[in-house]
């Protein structure tokens, strides 16, 4: 795991601070927050704030304090809002790709949890979400039916009896 010292340089990024207090730990853990996002960290599946922690070389506590008093909100939820953000933005740019090939993109491997949390953040379903933006932007979609899982069901034969 880098430290957060480590991860800033890497990036060429430089604080020059006078004293070493909390504004500039502050900004330096906000520079690698902002530089692990550009990189897409959030979409790591099973990513906790410990492990966040971790990468950063800080203490769990720190982070926590710096995701609510940045952000207003826990790590959990501003991870949760990056994600389906990214998958409100690939279900409109990808229209031919599956739920499960997206939610897996994004970060939550299972995909009736992805449909889930994604309902619970925009208040429709993405397949739902998918027909609305398309059919906004006047493009069918060239692909029907293919966000559904092709996959027999359960006790039931291929004619569906």
């Amino acid at each position: 795991m880098y430290k957060l010292k480590d991860l800033l340089l890497r990036r060429g990024i430089t604080l020059i601070a006078k004293s070493r207090g909390r504004a500039a730990d502050s900004r330096e853990l906000s520079a690698a927050v902002e530089n692990w996002k550009e990189r897409r960290g959030y979409a790591a599946p099973g990513l906790t704030l410990d492990d966040l922690a971790r990468e950063f070389g800080v203490r769990r506590e720190v982070l926590s304090r710096h995701f609510l008093s940045t952000y207003g909100v826990q790590f959990t939820q501003w991870r949760t809002a990056l994600r389906v953000e990214e998958a409100k933005r690939l279900l409109v740019e990808q229209p031919g790709a599956t739920l499960l090939h997206i939610s897996r993109t994004v970060g939550i491997s299972d995909r009736r949890n992805f449909t889930r949390v994604f309902k619970e953040t925009t208040g429709m379903t993405p397949a739902a979400f998918r027909e609305k933006a398309l059919s906004a932007k006047g493009t069918a979609d060239p692909y029907p039916g293919q966000e559904r899982e092709e996959r027999p069901r359960r006790g039931r034969t291929s004619s569906g009896r």
